[in-house]
């Protein structure tokens, strides 16, 4: 079988990028492991408690919003929703 040239560079492209990809991943998980460490070191375990409670709430609220933002665009796209505006009487005595 024989690679035309076209295709030789579609695929060189391809594993190019996942290369990238791969490299970019493991540069994060590195670069935490060095934050984690220096704060540990520094701040003992109760710093590096709170450090790891704020990232997890940080990626769990990125994920819950990337999964809720497409939802609520469906549904608020749907139609037949009313908006009522109401303005409040408000007496200053």
């Amino acid at each position: 079988m024989q690679i035309r040239s076209g295709h030789r560079n579609s695929l060189s492209q391809v594993l190019f990028h996942v290369g990238t990809s791969y490299t970019a991943a493991v540069a994060r998980v590195v670069s935490w492991l060095i934050v984690s460490a220096i704060v540990f070191r520094r701040g003992g375990a109760e710093q590096l408690a709170l450090l790891m409670l704020v990232r997890g709430t940080i990626g769990l609220l990125s994920y819950v919003s990337l999964g809720l933002g497409p939802a609520l665009i469906h549904h608020l796209s749907k139609g037949g929703y009313r908006i009522r505006i109401s303005f409040c009487d408000v007496r200053r005595s």
